[in-house]
């Protein structure tokens, strides 16, 4: 009877090109998931910062002044008085005193980023102006499809 060679396991080369292939799949993954995930806070902020600005509107036309949190009829997070935390945003409303035509806005925690909800409904990011620390590590204008700028180089949105 003849003894056939049959082979077991995999040869250390096989294993090399195996992690290989591995390796080169989560480095294109990984800054893709990063991506999508900051995307998400971002979308669910713009959601609250709708809500909190439309709120804040009716609040205004009803009082005929700037209202506080304590004064809007939303829930969005832990009430400081004056703003809203939630784990990734604080939110303030009646920006008007900062910023003219801006109803509410929401700073980032984690970088130098704010968002903007303008009277007329529009949404504007403001990102880099030196108020919360260094480059923001995306350029979340381009990533959530929101306008920075206008046509003359100015924004209605700001941190500080």
């Amino acid at each position: 009877m003849k003894k056939t060679n049959t082979r077991r396991g995999f040869t250390l080369i096989e294993l090399l090109v195996v992690v290989l292939i591995i390796g080169i799949l989560a480095a294109v993954a990984v800054p893709q998931y990063q991506k999508a995930v900051v995307k998400s806070r971002f979308v669910e902020a713009l959601t609250k910062l709708q809500a909190i600005g439309t709120a804040d509107q009716v609040c205004q036309l009803n009082k005929g002044s700037l209202c506080d949190f304590s004064e809007l009829d939303i829930e969005a997070g832990t009430d400081l008085g004056n703003l809203i935390e939630t784990d990734n945003f604080f939110y303030y409303p009646s920006a008007q005193g900062i910023m003219p035509n801006v109803s509410a806005y929401a700073v980032y925690k984690k970088e130098d980023v704010c968002l903007c909800y303008m009277n007329n409904g529009e949404i504007w990011i403001k990102q880099n102006d030196s108020c919360l620390g260094d480059e923001t590590s995306f350029d979340y204008a381009q990533l959530l499809g929101l306008p920075e700028e206008d046509a003359k180089g100015s924004s209605p949105c700001a941190c500080c």
